[in-house]
């Protein structure tokens, strides 16, 4: 049976054969500068599924509109692989896939990568970066209107290529493998699902809890009401020279109900607000003179 294959196209061969390294994380050891078509066999593997493929890769030669085609199947992905400066090397490129049209239409995976050997050292993040640079603009509109995805990665410097892919819109060798990741392979078997132990997973809950519950205001509010209620309970005298707005003892003498006189905090409490409550209500027509008298 034949492994679904990926089919790599680029200008120039180390460039090309390095970034099918990028691409498998298998470092540079894909380098051929003796031969134009490697095949390399690769085993995606994601969280939901694994899959082999076959990676082969083609150098076209300069100026070549048309080349036999080494790839055994039709490719589920296609990857067209050029020098981000170079007119020549993308027009190349475009001109080999116009030759090969039914070969790029089964491919329901098409990224064009620009490939930015220089020396950079931070990406542009704007929007407009591919309408900056005459090439970059020149492959933006046609991966419009061929469908191909436009990538740019660098293959030679792992520090920018990393930064373009924090982008807000991500590029780099990350989108690049991400775009296969996502892809549903015809041969791919599916992982069984991670069962999380239970152990494990309560003492992590149990953890996040009482994190919480140590910073959380509102139990921290809780434990201050608490305190100042039992501090104002032990600790606030009623004034004996205020004036209060109910009757007497003498006008309204005290029913006492036989039995046991018993009132909790709470009672307490209550008493005192509304004991505020009725100094606040006599002294609220006083001018601040009378008020300090």
């Amino acid at each position: 049976m034949n492994l679904p294959q990926i089919a790599v196209v680029g200008f120039n061969e180390v460039d090309t054969c390095k970034f099918v390294a990028k691409l498998i994380n298998e470092g540079t050891e894909l380098v051929r500068e003796e031969i134009s078509a490697t095949t390399k066999r690769w085993s995606l593997t994601t969280k939901y599924y694994t899959a082999d493929v076959e990676v082969q890769s083609l150098t076209i030669n300069k100026g070549a509109t048309s080349h036999e085609a080494v790839w055994t199947s039709q490719p589920e992905a296609v990857i067209l692989v050029f020098d981000h400066s170079s007119e020549e090397c993308f027009r190349s490129l475009t001109s080999w896939a116009t030759a090969h049209t039914e070969l790029i239409e089964s491919a329901e995976i098409r990224l064009c990568i620009a490939n930015n050997l220089g020396q950079a050292t931070s990406p542009d993040p704007r929007p407009g970066r591919w309408e900056d640079e005459p090439v970059m603009k020149e492959c933006w509109n046609w991966c419009g209107e061929e469908l191909f995805e436009p990538i740019e990665i660098s293959s030679v410097n792992d520090a920018y290529d990393k930064e373009l892919a924090e982008l807000e819109e991500p590029q780099g060798i990350r989108r690049a493998r991400d775009a296969l990741h996502a892809h549903l392979w015809p041969n791919l078997t599916r992982l069984p699902p991670q069962r999380p132990d239970l152990h494990t997973t309560i003492g992590a809950a149990e953890d996040t809890l009482l994190k919480k519950s140590e910073s959380d205001p509102i139990l921290e509010m809780g434990e201050k009401i608490e305190l100042s209620a039992d501090t104002v309970t032990e600790k606030y005298q009623p004034p004996e020279d205020v004036e209060h707005d109910h009757v007497s003892s003498a006008e309204e003498p005290e029913i006492e109900i036989p039995g046991p006189k018993l009132e909790s905090e709470s009672d307490e409490l209550e008493k005192i607000m509304q004991h505020l409550q009725n100094m606040r209500t006599g002294t609220a027509g006083l001018s601040d003179a009378d008020r300090r008298d």
